[in-house]
């Protein structure tokens, strides 16, 4: 599958494509000091990674993006927005998803909330 193409159908939410394009070593990098900040490995650790997402905000997590994609070789960056409710908190900021692609495979993940004081308050 092409990049743009994997990419497109993974921010559309199909979970298919993304943790049957994970390579071997993935790993998902989350910034801050938070329940979800952490370094997640594999698919297990992704599927983890995005169910604890979900469940802290009742499914009401929904990064979505901007239908911009701007890749460079191993490099893919994804403007996006992310919203979700929680314990009467409101989160509605931008990110940025960065990928690296190794072998033709998702090889990591980066979260890049634009304000991590902000996204890390939401989920404390």
């Amino acid at each position: 599958m092409q990049r743009l193409e994997l990419l497109r159908r993974i921010y559309a939410k199909d979970r298919d494509a993304l943790y049957g394009n994970l390579h071997m070593d993935f790993v998902c990098h989350t910034p801050g000091s938070s329940q979800i900040a952490g370094s997640f490995r594999g698919a297990e650790g992704m599927r983890w990674h995005v169910q604890q997402m979900q469940e802290l905000t009742g499914q009401t997590f929904r990064p979505r993006h901007e239908d911009v994609f701007m890749l460079a070789g191993d490099w893919a960056t994804v403007p996006v927005r992310l919203a979700a409710f929680r314990q009467g908190k409101t989160l509605d900021m931008r990110a940025f998803g960065i990928w690296r692609f190794a072998d033709g495979l998702l090889a990591e993940h980066w979260e890049m909330p634009v304000d991590l004081a902000v996204f890390d308050e939401f989920w404390r």
